[in-house]
Protein backbone atom coordinates (compact mmCIF):
# COMPACT_ATOMS: atom_id res chain seq x y z
CA UNK A 1 0.00 0.00 0.00
CA UNK A 2 1.62 3.23 -1.07
CA UNK A 3 -1.01 5.92 -0.82
CA UNK A 4 -1.32 8.55 1.85
CA UNK A 5 -4.25 10.77 2.70
CA UNK A 6 -7.07 10.71 0.15
CA UNK A 7 -8.69 13.76 -1.39
CA UNK A 8 -12.36 14.39 -0.64
CA UNK A 9 -13.21 13.31 -4.19
CA UNK A 10 -11.25 10.06 -3.90
CA UNK A 11 -12.85 9.28 -0.58
CA UNK A 12 -16.38 10.03 -1.82
CA UNK A 13 -15.86 7.68 -4.77
CA UNK A 14 -15.16 4.69 -2.49
CA UNK A 15 -17.93 2.25 -1.73
CA UNK A 16 -18.24 0.96 1.81
CA UNK A 17 -16.66 -2.33 0.77
CA UNK A 18 -13.71 -0.64 -0.95
CA UNK A 19 -13.07 1.61 2.03
CA UNK A 20 -13.31 -1.32 4.43
CA UNK A 21 -10.82 -3.37 2.38
CA UNK A 22 -8.39 -0.45 2.27
CA UNK A 23 -8.80 0.09 6.01
CA UNK A 24 -8.02 -3.58 6.64
CA UNK A 25 -4.87 -3.22 4.49
CA UNK A 26 -3.83 -0.13 6.46
CA UNK A 27 -4.28 -1.98 9.75
CA UNK A 28 -2.27 -4.96 8.49
CA UNK A 29 0.55 -2.70 7.35
CA UNK A 30 0.58 -0.83 10.66
CA UNK A 31 0.60 -4.10 12.58
CA UNK A 32 3.60 -5.34 10.59
CA UNK A 33 5.86 -3.15 12.70
CA UNK A 34 8.17 -2.60 9.74
CA UNK A 35 7.37 1.06 9.08
CA UNK A 36 9.12 4.32 9.63
CA UNK A 37 7.50 6.77 12.01
CA UNK A 38 6.50 9.05 9.11
CA UNK A 39 4.91 6.15 7.21
CA UNK A 40 3.09 5.00 10.35
CA UNK A 41 1.67 8.48 10.89
CA UNK A 42 0.58 8.79 7.27
CA UNK A 43 -1.15 5.41 7.41
CA UNK A 44 -2.79 6.26 10.72
CA UNK A 45 -4.21 9.44 9.18
CA UNK A 46 -5.45 7.46 6.17
CA UNK A 47 -6.99 4.90 8.51
CA UNK A 48 -8.88 7.62 10.35
CA UNK A 49 -10.23 8.93 7.04
CA UNK A 50 -11.35 5.48 5.97
CA UNK A 51 -12.93 4.70 9.36
CA UNK A 52 -14.95 7.91 9.24
CA UNK A 53 -16.03 7.20 5.66
CA UNK A 54 -17.19 3.69 6.63
CA UNK A 55 -19.04 5.06 9.66
CA UNK A 56 -20.83 7.66 7.54
CA UNK A 57 -21.79 5.04 4.94
CA UNK A 58 -23.19 2.77 7.66
CA UNK A 59 -25.18 5.62 9.19
CA UNK A 60 -26.61 6.46 5.77
CA UNK A 61 -27.60 2.82 5.26
CA UNK A 62 -29.26 2.74 8.70
CA UNK A 63 -31.19 5.86 7.78
CA UNK A 64 -32.34 4.26 4.54
CA UNK A 65 -33.47 1.15 6.40
CA UNK A 66 -35.29 3.27 8.91
CA UNK A 67 -37.27 4.93 6.15
CA UNK A 68 -38.00 1.67 4.30
CA UNK A 69 -39.07 -0.64 7.12
CA UNK A 70 -41.96 -2.81 5.92
CA UNK A 71 -44.59 -4.00 8.37
CA UNK A 72 -46.13 -7.50 8.19
CA UNK A 73 -49.25 -6.11 6.52
CA UNK A 74 -47.14 -4.70 3.69
CA UNK A 75 -47.37 -1.08 4.75
CA UNK A 76 -44.29 1.02 5.36
CA UNK A 77 -43.42 2.65 8.63
CA UNK A 78 -40.47 4.54 9.97
CA UNK A 79 -38.86 2.82 12.95
CA UNK A 80 -35.48 3.26 14.54
CA UNK A 81 -32.95 0.53 13.81
CA UNK A 82 -31.28 -1.20 16.72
Amino acid sequence: MSEGKLTDEELAALSFEEAQARLEAVVAELESGQLTLDRSLALYELGLQLREHCRARLEAAEGALERLRELPDGSLASEETE
